[in-house]
C-alpha cells in the first residue's frame, strides 16, 4: 500500500503542477475539467468558500496517484468532496494504478475520519474504473456508503422547416420564462431529457 500525504495549502498544490497533468495522462480518462491549470483556476476564484484536502499516494518517493479533493463545512457537518465540484463535468482520481491508489486514499482518510463527517465522490465518468474499485473496497472495509448512477443529457430537437433555422437567438441574459416562450413559440423546436444512458448513447 502506498503512503498517502495530505496537501491542505495553496503552495502545496502548485508545487503539484509539474507531475500531475502527467498523472491524469496515466488514467482511463483525460478531461480538462481535471488538469491543474482547471482545477487551481477554479480554486483561486471559488476555493475561498473551501478548505484544500489533496491526497497524495506515494511509492518510492514518486507520487503514483492523486485524489484532487477539498473539505467544506455544511450544516450536516465536513463534507469531502472533488476540487471543482459540482461545476466541473468529470472529476476522478490521477494515476495508472486505481487500485492501489483509492485503497491507500480510502486507508488515510479512515484512520482520519475525525477530519470528516460525509465523504462525496461524484461525477466520476462512466469509463473509468474508479466507481466499481470504489464499492468493492467500501464493502471489503466494512464501510457505510450508497452508489447513485446519473446518467442526464438535455438535447434540442428541431423537426420544422429549414426557414425557421434563422430565428435561433437569444441575447445574453435572457431570463428562464422567455426562454420557455422563446422555445414554444419556435414551431418544430422541443427540449427533450434524458436520464437513460443507453437513449443516450442512441442519439
Amino acid at each position: 500500500m502506498a503512503e498517502v500525504v495530505k496537501i491542505d495549502s495553496l503552495e502545496g498544490f502548485e508545487s503539484l503542477k509539474e507531475g500531475w497533468n502527467d498523472l491524469l495522462a496515466q488514467s482511463e480518462f483525460d478531461s480538462i475539467f481535471m488538469i491543474h491549470e482547471w482545477l487551481s483556476t477554479w480554486w483561486q476564484v471559488y476555493g475561498s468558500d473551501h478548505e484544500l484536502y489533496i491526497l497524495a499516494a506515494r511509492k518510492n518517493n514518486s507520487i503514483i496517484g492523486l485524489a484532487p479533493l477539498m473539505r467544506t463545512e455544511e450544516s450536516g457537518g465536513k463534507v469531502i468532496r472533488f476540487i471543482g465540484t459540482p461545476n466541473a463535468d468529470y472529476c476522478d482520481f490521477l494515476g495508472k494504478d486505481k487500485n492501489e491508489i483509492i485503497s491507500s486514499i480510502l486507508s488515510y482518510l479512515g484512520q482520519h475520519n475525525d477530519e470528516w463527517d460525509s465523504i462525496e465522490f461524484s461525477q466520476i465518468p462512466e469509463i473509468s474504473s474508479s466507481c466499481k474499485i470504489l464499492e468493492s473496497l467500501a464493502k471489503e472495509m466494512l464501510l457505510l456508503y450508497r452508489m447513485k448512477v446519473i446518467e442526464t443529457c438535455h438535447v434540442f430537437r428541431y423537426d420544422g422547416g429549414e426557414e425557421g433555422r434563422k430565428d435561433f437567438s437569444l441575447k445574453r441574459g435572457t431570463s428562464l420564462k422567455r426562454f420557455i416562450n422563446f422555445f414554444t413559440k419556435m414551431d418544430g423546436l422541443s427540449l427533450e431529457h434524458y436520464q437513460d444512458a443507453d437513449k443516450i448513447a442512441s442519439l
